[in-house]
């Protein structure tokens, strides 16, 4: 079977080692693989499941957080800019999951109107008083803010709201059965390679090692069982109240 990976840091835990045909793409991109054929399984974003009723989530694993993940962010151009007050946000929207959350939290947690806000896509425009980063390019952020406002780490924003954890991406395949060694290899992997961090993690030459340790073994959860399976559920119900994705959402498990 061929495999689809986002080409981030965080997806290393997850594929390192797989003797697979493994293609690395944007979420976004990953969603359309998926759908057109060109990948069986995928890390593909979560909302790709609200959008695909009979797509399949592989159970036990998945990319998400149960605080701050340093690699999802909303960042205000000074700070006088809060969640509160912004009118126009840029959405990087390489993942519709993280644009979704940045939506659900404003006008659930914060009770703001969507429509007093402009969402921008796909270029920044020069006067945006917002922007949304993910993965390594939000890391890098965190390391040297191109500007000097409000940093809010949204899966900490989430999971201080709702005690709950934030799953941004899992396993998602059209096929309701998958081979049983493929499954377990997928579910093992995340362990194995935590584990055996020290092995590897300065083969990764982009960030500080302390950091990157940090950011594997502490940000970052792995796990897809039942929390982050409820805190999913949950982030859907919010995205069905304010008419961001068609109703009757039910997580579909695949099978060996």
């Amino acid at each position: 079977m061929l495999l689809g990976a986002v080409p981030y840091l965080n997806s290393i835990p997850l594929i390192r080692g797989l003797n697979a045909d493994l293609r690395q793409a944007p979420p976004a991109v990953l969603e359309r693989l998926v759908r057109i054929g060109e990948v069986d399984v995928a890390t593909a974003p979560v909302t790709a499941l609200f959008h695909n009723p009979t797509w399949r989530a592989l159970p036990g694993v998945g990319i998400g957080t149960k605080g701050a993940a340093r690699s999802v962010l909303l960042c205000t151009r000074n700070p006088d800019i809060t969640f509160e007050n912004v009118r126009s946000i840029y959405l990087d929207m390489e993942s519709r999951t993280s644009a979704h959350l940045v939506q659900v939290l404003l006008a659930k947690k914060y009770g703001r109107r969507l429509d007093d806000i402009e969402f921008i896509t796909p270029l920044p425009s020069p006067g945006v008083e917002a922007k949304m980063i993910i993965g390594d390019k939000a890391l890098k952020e965190l390391n040297q803010p191109a500007w000097d406002g409000n940093i809010y780490d949204l899966g900490k924003e989430w999971t201080d709201w709702t005690q709950l954890p934030f799953v941004f991406a899992c396993w998602v395949t059209r096929h309701s059965c998958l081979d049983a060694s493929l499954v377990a290899a997928l579910r093992q992997n995340p362990t194995k390679n935590l584990a055996e961090i020290d092995n590897w993690i300065g083969e990764l030459k982009s960030f500080d090692r302390t950091l990157l340790t940090e950011y594997f073994t502490q940000n970052m959860d792995y796990r897809f069982e039942a929390a982050e399976q409820a805190g999913l559920t949950m982030f859907y119900r919010y995205l069905e109240e304010i008419d961001l994705v068609p109703s009757g959402f039910k997580l579909q498990l695949a099978s060996m």
